[in-house]
């Protein structure tokens, strides 16, 4: 019986993914383009965010970034955390909405999918989490490369460093 119905699980998932895989694809592209195309920009408002100096100096880091051709420092590992954010949002909603359409069939339209967006997010977020701490220390410069801010982040807190900030 428990087998049965684990095996039903399995088939209907995979069922799904398959129905959710060009929302997959498009979410993959959809984040790797908005991503590369937007970067240089979030470095430049972490490392003004980030500066301690002086009020009214936030142009000293713009420039040092764009001066030092670091615009794009920290872009491998915030693909590598993006891409796969994106497609496991565009596919997850579309696997909750459809879920939500069984299991709650008088919710209306909107609500479906508000409540798919925001599960879906969620779901995201737990993936992008980590990629995110990663990339702001890399664009800060406060650890080097990913591979050392992942192991300062781990070395105290273990995989809850990873997390950090999240809430």
């Amino acid at each position: 019986q428990v087998g049965d119905a684990a095996w039903v699980f399995v088939v209907r998932v995979a069922q799904m993914m398959a129905a959710a895989r060009d929302h997959l694809v498009a979410g993959a592209v959809g984040r790797g383009i908005s991503i590369f195309a937007m970067h240089p920009l979030d470095t430049i408002k972490t490392r003004v965010q980030a500066d301690t100096g002086p009020s009214g100096t936030w142009l000293a880091p713009m420039r040092a970034a764009a001066g030092q051709g670091k615009l794009y420092r920290g872009v491998v590992s915030t693909l590598a955390g993006q891409i796969p954010y994106g497609m496991i949002v565009f596919g997850v909603f579309e696997m909750y909405k459809n879920a939500l359409a069984e299991l709650l069939p008088r919710l209306g339209t909107r609500w479906r999918i508000v409540v798919a967006a925001s599960l879906a997010d969620a779901t995201g977020s737990l993936w992008l989490t980590p990629f995110e701490v990663i990339k702001q220390q890399v664009q800060h410069e406060t650890r080097g490369n990913a591979v050392a801010a992942v192991r300062r982040l781990t070395s105290g807190a273990g995989v809850r460093g990873l997390y950090h900030g999240y809430a």
